[in-house]
């Protein structure tokens, strides 16, 4: 995993609100990305789409599955939290696809606004979180 300073990179992802509730029930234990982070990231803050517009959670990454579409769905569907149809919706006609399997999820008891993390608008996929920020949110949320 690569590392900045010896701590490992986190990201923010965005997810549609459908998605990120089914990823605290522990039905989906696979986020689905058409590209993978430049970096290897420990974990991600999940940013729930509109109309919940804030960080809700965190999403510890145990691995990172890169294959065909075909393949990940046969790999993944038994915890996708998704259909097939909407799984090939998405890829599309790609030629790779990627998971990144989670491990401990926690649910924020009080959402994060983009703001106090300096974003004025959410990543259309994904960005990296600065360590400074990352510190920051650490002395409320010890899970980050």
């Amino acid at each position: 995993m690569q590392r900045e300073n010896g701590i490992a990179k986190v990201a923010l992802f965005s997810i549609k609100p459908e998605y990120v509730f089914r990823i605290f029930d522990k039905e989906k234990k696979y986020e689905y990305r058409k590209r993978k982070c430049h970096s290897d990231i420990k974990g991600f803050l999940i940013y729930a789409t509109a109309p919940v517009k804030e960080i809700v959670g965190y999403a510890e990454v145990l691995g990172i599955l890169e294959m065909s579409p075909e393949d990940l769905w046969e790999s993944t569907k038994y915890a996708s939290g998704l259909s097939k149809i909407v799984f090939e919706e998405y890829f599309g006609n790609s030629k790779r696809a990627i998971a990144y399997q989670l491990g401990e999820v926690t649910r924020f008891k009080e959402p994060i606004p983009l703001s106090r993390l300096g974003l004025k608008r959410p990543p259309q996929s994904y960005c990296y979180i600065t360590l400074e920020k990352i510190a920051a949110l650490r002395e409320v949320y010890s899970c980050i």
